[in-house]
């Protein structure tokens, strides 16, 4: 049995459906300034195409808070500390030694 509804009807029911399931996941996921700037940054979404003006704004407004904040701190007042230098490998070396004092006997 199949009732029949007018257009209208069926549009106000999937109107009711697509506003349910909106805000369910509105209540299930919260998104974050750091899921905009993580779609911002992968390769694949930088240009952010289905994206509002507004969105777009929204998502460089953090990043360029980030940039902004992390370039406070400049390298050349840091004080950078040279690695320590490698160790000479004296296996050879002792090898060698081993040898020649063999062949003086």
């Amino acid at each position: 049995m199949r009732s029949s509804l007018s257009v209208t009807q069926k549009r106000m029911r999937m109107k009711f459906f697509a506003k349910r399931a909106y805000q369910v996941l509105n209540s299930m996921f919260q998104i974050d300034d750091i899921h905009a700037m993580g779609a911002f940054l992968h390769p694949n979404y930088k240009t952010l195409r289905s994206a509002t003006s507004t969105q777009i704004d929204d998502c460089h407004q953090p990043c360029r808070m980030v940039i902004t904040t992390n370039s406070k701190y400049d390298i050349q007042e840091e004080c950078i500390e040279e690695p320590p230098s490698k160790k000479p490998k004296v296996f050879f070396e002792s090898l060698m030694d081993h040898n020649q004092s063999n062949c003086e006997r």
